[in-house]
């Protein structure tokens, strides 16, 4: 996929896949994931993983992503996915791999459970793929070069000692820099994730978040990009979202 027509390439964000209610608005229903799924593909849209992206590409390339690795894709999404058939990209958090979210600001004290090994193994072995979500789920763009390094080093060794070569990386809280993105780079990234603008192929491809909050309009906005101002308001509310969930990051620093 080149330049030129990277535009053409929709990312969808989901995080958890549960019938658990969460008020940090980053779940959605597996009824919902699923009538957004029929959408997409209805639309004329063709799920793609990174992997396909050196191969050539129909007008309407989508990826459906997932940050964060939690349990609840094994027990939720999988079934959907293979259902339609739909291929799915799901970025881990290495070092919560098997253990319950203590990175995260819990409300309410309800913690969500990550995917262990055999899980993951089992949804490899289905055709889903895999990438990073660094080790720690920190703020790639406030580490040192060290760190920075480590984060995306060891997060990359980890999955593929277990699962086999992965190439992609999603930035935590979609957070990114030149400096981030030229270690992501170094550490054997082709692709990453994040970021706030439609057209960094291929280390900031920009991804759009579907929430609890999203219906079967405003999903039509996000895979139309149209109208362009409704769209724009979308992209402002996730944006919002996205800052709130950074307060996990300031607890963690500060707290």
């Amino acid at each position: 996929m080149t330049e030129q027509n990277t535009p053409r390439l929709k990312v969808f964000q989901f995080h958890k896949i549960t019938r658990v209610f969460e008020f940090g608005g980053t779940s959605n229903t597996p009824e919902q994931f699923e009538a957004f799924v029929k959408m997409i593909v209805a639309a004329g849209h063709v799920p793609i993983v990174p992997s396909d992206l050196d191969k050539p590409q129909g007008p309407r390339p989508v990826i459906i992503s997932f940050d964060d690795g939690y349990h609840s894709l094994h027990e939720h999404a999988l079934p959907i996915l293979l259902k339609h058939r739909v291929k799915a990209l799901v970025f881990l958090i290495t070092g919560y791999i098997g253990r319950k979210n203590v990175w995260d600001l819990a409300l309410f004290g309800h913690r969500e459970q990550h995917l262990n090994w055999p899980e993951i193994k089992a949804m490899r072995r289905a055709g889903i793929e895999f990438g990073s979500h660094t080790v720690t789920h920190a703020d790639l763009t406030r580490l040192s070069d060290e760190q920075l390094d480590d984060e995306l080093g060891r997060s990359k060794e980890v999955i593929e000692e277990k699962i086999g070569p992965i190439d992609s990386i999603s930035f935590p809280f979609n957070r990114t820099s030149e400096r981030v993105k030229t270690a992501a780079i170094k550490a054997g990234y082709r692709y990453g994730f994040g970021g706030f603008t439609n057209n960094s192929f291929p280390m900031a491809i920009y991804k759009d978040a579907v929430y609890i909050t999203d219906n079967r309009r405003s999903l039509r906005v996000k895979l139309t990009e149209s109208p362009r101002l409704v769209y724009r308001y979308e992209c402002v509310k996730s944006r919002i979202i996205n800052l709130f969930s950074m307060t996990t990051e300031l607890v963690r620093r500060y707290g």
